[in-house]
């Protein structure tokens, strides 16, 4: 069964190549659909990234937030962990390609599903 798996890279590897050959077939131009595969693969590569650094600054951070709060979702994880580290909503927002006002929406609707007055001293605490 594991040699059945395929990471997404590969399958979005090859998904480019067959759109590729589609349009010279065709003579149509789906670049916006080769854009948004791309942009997906960097996505893709910064998250790898981010899973790493973290994994190596702190182990157990996943698992004791998930243990106090079953109901968070792994982009609110992300954002929780990310906040831990002490990244700035810019940053945030850079890494994972969306505005500053977007990531202090998510920031206050974080802080009030964890119940909490100071996201960042409560995080700090796992």
């Amino acid at each position: 069964m594991a040699g059945m798996l395929i990471d997404r890279s590969t399958i979005l590897d090859e998904l480019k190549k067959e759109i590729i050959a589609f349009e010279k077939t065709h003579g149509i131009s789906l670049e916006p659909i080769l854009k948004s595969i791309k942009i997906n693969q960097i996505v893709q590569s910064d998250i790898d990234r981010f899973q790493k650094i973290l994994s190596e600054v702190n182990q157990d951070f996943f698992v004791n937030l998930s243990i106090a709060h079953s109901n968070l979702s792994a982009h609110e994880r992300r954002l929780a962990a990310l906040i831990k580290l002490g990244w700035a909503s810019n940053q945030i927002a850079s890494l994972e390609h969306t505005s500053s006002s977007t990531i202090r929406t998510r920031k206050s609707r974080l802080k009030r599903k964890l119940g909490v007055d100071n996201l960042e001293r409560y995080l700090a605490s796992f």
